[in-house]
């Protein structure tokens, strides 16, 4: 199966474009309405479609085939699948109430279909069933799962008018540059606050040139840091603006020696708030172990990236739900200062229940 995203002004003019490029094989998967960050006066509706076999698929900008995006459907189907097979298999882990309730049972396997690990999703719904009355009337599971998810999917509040000192810091390929740009954008260009970007990131070729770029498009005064001293002197140079955001060099949490180098350098920073951004299409196990790790530094929080090129969320969950970190920003694309938001629960809440969710509660 191979899948194509077309977007256009209505759903009959997509349609009809899918129509006559694919033919009667192409197989309609879902359509949306495209939010206001999105939409254009000519994009306004996009529909995903597939075609089996090998049937060829015509490229284009917005709509070309995305192999990654097709295997996050496939490790998404493999998750409902093993959710399925958890309920089935394991009766004597999972509380009778989930097997004789098909309410329960249907939430359960959502949890669990969005890639929650089955430990994480067995404490909540335990907990969920000890809120409940014997005979539970319609509609009360969903509420009261609603309420408990929004006492442990934390977010961070928006920050005020307080000063920032933020450092971005997070394994190779999180894509804490282009998230370190979207926020400089947000705070001096949107917020009109004075903003400055410290880059410590001079292991990357390109990292200085990217953030310098973005920087000569902003107004804004970007400094490369090259050890301790010239941080200090940045740090200095800069102590009147009301934000200073750090980007630092991708560590791999595994190489001792380089997250003891991370550690020296944001000691710099008095009140420096650090943000761990991890990439939603990084696997669990590695999620866990980046955060394990950076924990070291004091985390206040985590940014998820790459939100658009997955439709398994189930990992960023995990990392909520273990380590209770709130999340403070959600980014889905490449475009500054566009493709970022700050968390909600309830967004937080449609990736864990597959967007199923009617906002109750």
């Amino acid at each position: 199966m191979r899948i194509k995203l077309y977007r256009g002004a209505s759903l009959k003019e997509v349609l009809d474009r899918v129509k006559a490029e694919l033919g009667s094989e192409a197989v309609l998967l879902s359509s949306r309405n495209l939010g206001p960050r999105e939409a254009t006066a000519v994009e306004k509706v996009e529909v995903s479609v597939a075609v089996e076999g090998h049937q060829a698929l015509p490229s284009s900008e917005k709509g070309g085939f995305d192999e990654r995006l097709t295997l996050s459907r496939i490790e998404k189907n493999i998750a409902h699948i093993k959710a399925m097979m958890t309920i089935s298999q394991a009766k004597e882990r999972i509380p009778l109430a989930i097997h004789t309730n098909p309410e329960l049972r249907l939430f359960f396997q959502r949890i669990m279909s969005s890639g929650v690990e089955e430990r994480l999703a067995l404490e909540l719904m335990t907990r969920l069933i000890g809120r409940l009355p014997e005979d539970s009337p319609n509609g009360l599971v969903q509420s009261e799962l609603v309420r408990l998810l929004k006492e442990v999917l934390v977010v961070s509040p928006k920050p005020g008018q307080e000063r920032i000192r933020w450092a971005l810091v997070g394994p190779t390929g999180a894509g804490k540059t282009t998230t370190l740009a979207k926020l400089a954008a947000h705070f001096a260009l949107t917020q009109g606050r004075s903003t400055a970007l410290i880059t410590v990131d001079t292991y990357r070729l390109a990292a200085a040139d990217q953030l310098k770029a973005y920087a000569r498009l902003m107004g804004l005064d970007l400094t490369v840091a090259f050890n301790r001293d010239e941080l200090r002197q940045a740090l200095r140079e800069n102590r009147d603006k009301e934000v200073i955001l750090l980007d630092t060099a991708g560590r791999s949490q595994h190489h001792l020696l380089n997250m003891n180098e991370l550690k020296m350098l944001v000691r710099e920073v008095e009140d420096l708030k650090h943000w761990l951004v991890l990439p939603a299409t990084t696997k669990d196990q590695d999620m866990a172990s980046a955060c394990e790790k950076f924990m070291e530094l004091g985390l206040n929080g985590l940014i998820f990236t790459k939100l658009d090129e997955t439709v398994c969320y189930g990992s960023l969950i995990n990392q909520v739900l273990q380590y209770r970190l709130p999340v403070a920003y959600l980014t889905a694309g490449q475009r500054v200062p566009e493709d970022i938001e700050p968390a909600t629960q309830e967004r937080l809440l449609r990736l864990v229940l597959n967007d199923a969710l009617s906002h109750k509660g």
